[in-house]
């Protein structure tokens, strides 16, 4: 019985820590059309995690900030999370009436750098990509900006960070 309890405190600590558990029950970031189609349902902001296999930052983002327990619950609470490895050249989809690969849609949005994170309303309009590994305790504060509306202020994302 004591071994049972710990498998299932085990599971639930590992399935809070997952990051983004948008995904229903599965834990999991979504894909670009699961993740849009939901969004777009429960009329929630997206983010897009765009990685490569490569990046360091890119794991780092993973294992500090997403996985760090405040922003998993804001991410959980309050977006839908997409993860696109932003190399791959082959497997397409449809955004906005157009067919894309992964990255070739990451062209589109004006990635250039890893790990980049897209912010999207609910409708899939792009709202801003932003660059770069971001610590948790100022990730917050960027989850924040994009989900209270703030772009639409004309307050700046660096303003609202200080």
């Amino acid at each position: 019985m004591k071994n049972i309890k710990k498998i299932i405190l085990a599971g639930a600590i590992i399935f809070m820590l997952t990051g983004c558990e948008n995904a229903g029950s599965s834990g999991e970031w979504l894909s670009i059309e699961r993740g849009l189609a939901l969004a777009e349902k429960e009329n929630k902001t997206v983010v897009i995690d765009f990685y490569t296999s490569w990046c360091k930052w890119c794991k780092v983002m993973e294992e500090r900030t997403f996985s760090e327990d405040n922003v998993a619950k804001y991410l959980r609470k309050n977006y839908v999370c997409i993860r696109v490895n932003a190399e791959d050249k082959n497997n397409t989809f449809k955004y906005r009436d157009n067919e894309y690969s992964p990255f070739s849609l990451a062209r589109k949005l004006g990635v250039r750098g890893y790990p980049s994170l897209a912010y999207l309303e609910s409708d899939g309009e792009l709202i801003q990509v932003v660059p770069g590994f971001i610590p948790p305790e100022t990730y917050i504060k960027v989850l924040k900006y994009f989900r209270e509306g703030h772009y639409k202020k004309n307050i700046s994302l660096k303003s609202f960070i200080e």
